[in-house]
């Protein structure tokens, strides 16, 4: 009987759980701190798992070093300034146990995904299944909700999902499976593939989510732009999955559902607003400093009842400073040129995908969301997976590796114990005015 390996068990869990997750029928829209925190809880648990094997797995220890040591010598040089210098933030923030704690929980998501890298097989098609199925529950979690209120007498609106606290988290899932989907549909011509992406247009459509449309037809776009080869087809594809999404939502979502069962043809809503992003924006520009202000900085002291400045390279600004930053930017460029410069398909998709996420986090709380952030992962794990080359390191990198999983357990936990032992804040003297999401939805700051 062949060995399950680590990497490839904590993939099955991470996207077990996902798909669990995102057809909720236990918790609902009025415990909408557990249905957020949940999600963080089980991030968090995955996140633990993988550092706990790290620390007793002296063989999966050594592959992930390996993993990492294969990575070129200018990307780690980022990825070490990086650290460092949000390290030196977080150890001189406004709160030195609140910036350690996201800065650990930070490092396991790298340990996470250096862990699910070292398994080749993530590459092939039981990870694609799995983003096909969250396709299709993240459809039923709006389909079921809106057809409910309809039947109840009541004109629904994009709020009303199962699943997700707000619609926006569900669209940050979404944006890291739709490349995936467009390039199985690309390479087997499935038909399940196929009406999956359609679905996953269709709840696009559904909850009016403009900054996963742009990120996503943009990365189509330059995904056709890139691969002269499968041009046609990826435009074809695309073009009639998004026309064919967009009358299932017409037609099983809005408006006609309201009509048939509720006798009311509502004209289709067109926002204008931009939900206060420039406010936002220039917030957290003000907040800004050139060393950063430590972990967290930005929701315990944003004055507006924003938590989150919906911008990764702002939240970065905001809490680590200028040098991790330009760090990050450089990668996000470095990730392009790879991008560009590839020659192989499945390399091109993963890479267009990757790119999709990062241009949603310029506008929402990409990186911030729990499973968003685990999907995420994922998806660099796959990029990173097809370039490893075995190369030779030196044994104290395994001691610094142990040492640097036992911290992100330590933090971590500590993180979560507090949270679970006030019962989520849930307490009536704990309501604030508004539940912002951040770590947790609301009280992130709450000693």
């Amino acid at each position: 009987m062949t060995k399950l390996k680590p990497s490839k068990a904590i993939m099955f869990l991470s996207l077990s759980g996902i798909c669990f997750l995102s057809f909720n029928v236990f918790i609902f829209q009025d415990q909408s701190i557990l249905l957020y925190d949940y999600k963080r809880l089980f991030t968090s648990a995955i996140i633990l798992l993988s550092s706990l094997i790290i620390i007793v797995s002296k063989r999966t220890r050594n592959k992930v070093i390996s993993s990492i040591y294969s990575i070129k010598n200018e990307i780690k040089a980022l990825i070490a300034a990086l650290l460092f210098f949000s390290f030196l933030a977080n150890l001189y923030g406004f709160d030195i146990y609140k910036g350690m704690a996201d800065y650990f929980y930070f490092v396991g998501l790298i340990i996470l995904t250096s862990t699910l890298s070292i398994d080749k097989r993530n590459l092939k098609s039981q990870t694609y299944s799995f983003f096909i199925v969250i396709s299709f529950l993240c459809f039923l979690s709006v389909y079921v909700a809106q057809i409910l209120f309809i039947y109840l007498g009541k004109t629904p609106t994009i709020w009303h999902i199962l699943s997700y606290t707000n619609p926006r988290m569900l669209n940050q899932v979404q944006v890291w499976i739709i490349i995936p989907i467009l390039y199985i549909s690309l390479k087997t011509n499935s038909k399940v593939a196929i009406a999956s992406l359609t679905i996953s247009f269709a709840t696009m459509f559904a909850l009016d989510a403009r900054g996963l449309a742009i990120s996503s037809i943009s990365a189509i776009i330059l995904w056709s732009i890139i691969e002269n080869r499968h041009r046609k087809r990826i435009l074809m594809i695309s073009s009639l999955a998004l026309l064919s999404g967009y009358l299932i939502k017409f037609t099983f979502i809005s408006p006609l559902p309201n009509f048939i069962l509720g006798g009311e043809l509502l004209p289709p809503e067109i926002r204008t607003t931009t939900a206060d992003r420039i406010e936002v924006w220039q917030h957290a520009i003000e907040m800004a400093s050139f060393w950063g202000n430590g972990g967290d900085y930005f929701v315990c002291h944003s004055e507006l009842h924003q938590k989150r400045p919906h911008n990764s390279l702002l939240l970065v600004l905001v809490n680590w400073g200028v040098i991790p930053l330009l760090c990050y930017m450089l990668l996000i460029f470095k990730l392009l040129i790879y991008t560009i410069k590839s020659k192989n398909t499945k390399k091109i998709a993963l890479g267009v995908s990757m790119l999709s996420g990062i241009a949603y986090s310029l506008v929402s709380g990409v990186l911030d969301s729990p499973f968003s952030q685990m999907l995420a992962c994922i998806t660099l794990s796959m990029i990173w997976s097809a370039t490893i080359k075995t190369k030779e390191y030196s044994k104290r990198w395994g001691i610094i590796l142990i040492i640097t999983s036992v911290l992100v357990i330590i933090l971590t936990t500590g993180r979560l114990s507090e949270r679970i032992s006030n019962n989520f804040y849930q307490d009536e003297q704990y309501a604030p005015e508004v539940y912002a999401p951040q770590f947790w939805l609301g009280n992130n700051c709450t000693v």
